[in-house]
């Protein structure tokens, strides 16, 4: 099928929408978003208007996480069934645990009534069928039917039936039938017992009631030895009487208790009968503990493999590290600051090059994993906060995670800033020097935004910003880093689109624009009080009423903040008009 015919079959199914059979195209991806938003299709079958559901639909989804927990209900509920049957010592019959029953058949009909609607919801759901490059969606009822009765109907209906699932109770239901086997071979020889009975029950009509003391004496339960019935691996169960008991819980808990202390030994105590049943019980008992070690044993060892294994890489490293840092000299101090380091990027990163991990992965998923993993950490910066999801993937993949221990500096006051740090745990600790004082700022999640203005300004020199601050790691610190050269290549991109909002947002939440904004205004408020002094005392001109209240007066302080403003406004101007760019107003020129 050429594109041409695609195209048509595509115009064709436009128009068709109540086809039992839609077309999607896979080639290109459209086929998964288009299918979860696929409607339901009417289809006339047996005289009626069935739905057909979308397997992706969000209601499914839904019903499967019900159907899940469901079974989750089921295994902890079927094997309760085992555990209704109690035996009445008083009358040596088998009773039944009616409370217990009653809740274990509503909790196993909720479950079943579960099953039974996911089959049903299984004859009505379609399924996609793929050829030639094409992924059909197929809506027939006859072909849903054939499919879903060919793969897991047989499995489903297995599941509805309330099979047992737990050694333990296996145990005690088998306990009671062996001492039920016992009562009916002393039944055989009283003259007066019927088997029926054996089993409790008021309406048994005129028949006499057991000779308990006889039972007792023909099925002994004191003691192994003197019973002439071998109990064989029941008779713990016997002896302490827990089949009597109407205790749900003593039942359940003694029982797993057995049944776990055999599994681990692999049924190495168990003393059999000669009874086939009970021998092949114990069989059983033997191959399930024997896979379940073999499982163990098996997880035990790849465990210990892939620990030995990055011991000895973890080893290799220190060994290498230790070597180098010994033929080079160097001090204790040093080096006790080197181990820090590496032994907190080993905790974090296993031994694992995250970079490269990330840089093999295709581009789509490199870009939603750089997303999930970096764009918390950009948008604490104000600045790319305002920026679009464009500009923010690409700086996204240009981040590397960097690792700082404690204590360690990150940027010192003076040096050149050549990356911007953006921390995602841990805490960092800010100090500026500022006319012999030390001012302190613990609020910092990013660092080095001085880098901003450097890279956007097309005329900056190959020189690096100088920090105005010192950063230091107060605990283990985790972030990313974005170097200088790819911050400026990255914005350089999206200057001729967005440049002027670019540069408006850096001069607002920029501190370096800030602060030589302010210098620029108290400049020209310093130079109109300088004039003022020497202007003759009744002179025309005074900036400083510009601005009265209602009684005639004005504020000298915010009159003469607007004219220092206007005035800062008019140089400004004038630089533009003259197309002249100082050394010290650059950075706040377009």
């Amino acid at each position: 099928m050429d594109e041409h015919q695609v195209h048509i079959l595509r115009i064709q199914n436009r128009d068709r929408e109540d086809n039992n059979v839609r077309l999607y195209s896979t080639n290109t991806g459209v086929a998964s978003r288009k299918i979860k938003n696929f409607p339901y299709v009417i289809v006339d079958a047996f005289g009626c208007r069935k739905k057909v559901l979308n397997p992706k639909s969000s209601f499914l989804q839904k019903w499967n996480m019900i159907f899940l927990l469901s079974c989750a209900i089921s295994l902890l509920v079927d094997p309760v069934y085992l555990y209704t049957m109690i035996i009445n010592r008083n009358r040596s019959c088998l009773d039944l645990d009616e409370k217990l029953a009653v809740v274990t058949t509503v909790l196993s009909s909720f479950v079943d009534v579960v099953n039974i609607i996911r089959i049903i919801f299984q004859f009505r759901t379609g399924y996609l069928a793929s050829s030639s490059g094409i992924s059909v969606l197929v809506e027939d009822n006859k072909k849903i039917v054939r499919r879903y009765l060919s793969s897991t109907f047989l499995i489903d209906i297995i599941s509805v039936l309330p099979l047992p699932q737990v050694l333990g109770a296996f145990w005690y239901f088998f306990s009671i039938e062996r001492e039920m086997a016992c009562w009916r071979a002393a039944c055989k020889i009283q003259i007066d017992c019927h088997s029926s009975l054996l089993y409790c029950d008021e309406n048994l009509g005129d028949y006499k009631p057991l000779n308990a003391s006889a039972f007792s004496e023909a099925c002994p339960v004191d003691s192994q030895d003197s019973s002439p019935f071998n109990f064989g691996i029941y008779f713990d169960a016997l002896n302490s009487d827990v089949v009597a008991s109407e205790s749900f819980l003593n039942k359940f808990f003694y029982c797993f208790w057995w049944a776990l202390q055999n599994l681990s030994s692999l049924g190495q105590n168990l003393k059999t009968s000669t009874f086939i049943g009970e021998i092949l019980f114990a069989v059983a008992i033997f191959v399930t503990g024997l896979i379940l070690f073999t499982f163990v044993i098996g997880i035990l060892q790849a465990l210990l493999m892939s620990q030995s294994k990055r011991q000895d890489e973890l080893k290799r490293t220190w060994q290498n590290i230790e070597e180098w840092m010994s033929d080079h000299y160097v001090p204790d101090n040093l080096k006790v600051r080197v181990r820090r380091h590496e032994q907190y990027k080993w905790q974090k990163t296993r031994g694992m090059d995250v970079d490269n991990l990330l840089q093999n992965l295709p581009r789509d998923l490199r870009r939603d994993m750089k997303r999930h993993l970096c764009l918390n950490a950009l948008i604490k910066v104000p600045l790319f906060r305002e920026m679009d999801g464009i500009m923010l993937d690409t700086i996204c993949e240009s981040l590397k995670l960097v690792l700082y221990t404690e204590e360690s500096f990150i940027i010192r006051e003076g040096d050149p800033i050549d990356e911007m740090i953006f921390v995602i745990r841990g805490n960092i600790l800010s100090t500026k020097t500022e006319v012999g004082r030390i001012r302190v700022n613990t609020e910092y999640n990013f660092c080095g935004e001085e880098l901003l203005p450097w890279a956007l300004d097309p005329d900056s020199s190959t020189d690096l910003p100088i920090s105005v601050r010192t950063v230091q790691a107060v605990s283990e610190v985790e972030a990313f880093a974005l170097m200088a050269d790819d911050l400026k290549l990255i914005l350089s991109r999206y200057m001729q689109v967005s440049g002027n909002q670019l540069l408006h947002n850096l001069r607002f939440y920029s501190s370096r624009c800030r602060n030589q904004a302010a210098h620029v205004i108290q400049t020209a408020w310093r130079s109109y009080q300088r004039k003022k002094l020497r202007r003759p005392l009744g002179g025309t001109e005074n900036p400083s009423q510009l601005l009265f209240d209602g009684d005639g007066r004005h504020p000298p302080s915010l009159g003469a903040t607007v004219y220092a403003s206007r005035f800062a406004a008019n140089i400004l101007g004038t630089l533009r008009r003259g197309g002249v760019r100082t050394r010290k107003y650059s950075s706040l020129l377009p």
